[in-house]
């Protein structure tokens, strides 16, 4: 028993792991817009918040983008279907923080460092 105890945290983190580009995409955009969405009243604070986000995430990110480039529509299309929703949910956190950051010198470049 205590063996499957030990080994389901390890498969846990190995299936994570092996998740599609997509998937860690969509992720990653989810903490962002968590980071904005709690952080909406302080943009400094939002800001020190995404840099820390981006310089741990910024290899993924990176090759996240090299990968989801455009151009495919029928990716894109299923893509769509696939995370609709959750795209959806990414957004709406993420516009009142953004718009509310808008001219925050921080914010924007803490924004930058992630396209």
């Amino acid at each position: 028993m205590k063996r499957i105890l030990l080994t389901l945290p390890l498969l846990t983190l190995l299936a994570g792991g092996c998740s599609s580009p997509e998937e860690q995409a969509i992720t990653l955009m989810e903490e962002m817009a968590n980071i904005i969405d709690a952080n909406k009243d302080d943009c400094d604070k939002a800001a020190t918040a995404l840099e820390a986000f981006a310089a741990k995430n910024g290899e993924t990110l990176k090759k996240l983008k090299d990968t989801m480039k455009g151009g495919d529509e029928a990716k894109e299309k299923a893509m769509k279907e696939k995370y609709g929703a959750r795209l959806g949910a990414i957004m709406g956190k993420m516009m009142e923080g953004s718009m509310k950051c808008a001219t925050n010198e921080k914010f924007g470049a803490a924004m930058a460092k992630m396209n």
